[in-house]
């Protein structure tokens, strides 16, 4: 009769540690559960209905410039954008520190655009440099507006007056000769 009552008692006390065991995870909070990040959250409100027509996709279009004769231009927007009335935005991606808009992005959009003009794509008055920050993958949309098409024309004349030597450019006072391809062939100032 012991044997039996001692495998009753310890049936029992197995019984009860399993009872523990389920009441203690059973009162456990709930796994936390993350809301999905939407990817398109910093899209800004001009493009939220507009479609994506062009993703790093070349484009080529030839400028008459006096001095020059006929100049083919190349270009790849990062993100080209057609709104629901038809007009097209171009947008940059950038990677910074700050959310700030240069003047070379407005140029690179100016030609951007006048590009997309000249391929049969109207465009609208105001393109997007998108600021990444460094390390957090914030992006912050920065709406900039276009040049019209005398200033990439005037744009490219420039250029290709720094590359043929017609003009030295002077250093610039941010740090935009650092990222130049050209400032040793073409400029004076030690980059």
């Amino acid at each position: 009769m012991t044997t039996l009552l001692h495998s009753v008692i310890w049936f029992l006390a197995l019984v009860a540690v399993a009872l523990v065991v389920v009441a203690i995870y059973s009162h456990r909070a709930p796994p936390r559960i993350e809301a999905p990040v939407d990817p398109l959250a910093w899209l800004p409100a001009e493009l939220y209905h507009a479609q994506v027509v062009a993703v790093e996709s070349d484009m080529n279009a030839v400028m008459s410039l006096p001095g020059y004769g006929r100049v083919r231009l190349f270009g790849r927007p990062d993100q080209v954008y057609r709104l629901p009335n038809g007009l097209h935005v171009p947008l940059e991606y950038k990677t910074r520190d700050r959310a700030v808009a240069r003047s070379t992005d407005s140029d690179q959009l100016a030609l951007q655009a006048w590009m997309l003009r000249q391929n049969d794509r109207a465009t609208a008055p105001f393109g997007f440099v998108v600021c990444q920050r460094n390390g957090s993958g914030q992006r912050t949309p920065i709406i900039v507006p276009l040049a019209g098409d005398e200033y990439a024309q005037y744009l490219v004349a420039r250029y290709l007056d720094v590359r043929t030597g017609k003009v030295t450019p002077g250093r610039a006072e941010d740090r935009r000769c650092e990222s130049c391809g050209h400032h040793q062939a073409t400029c004076n100032q030690p980059a």
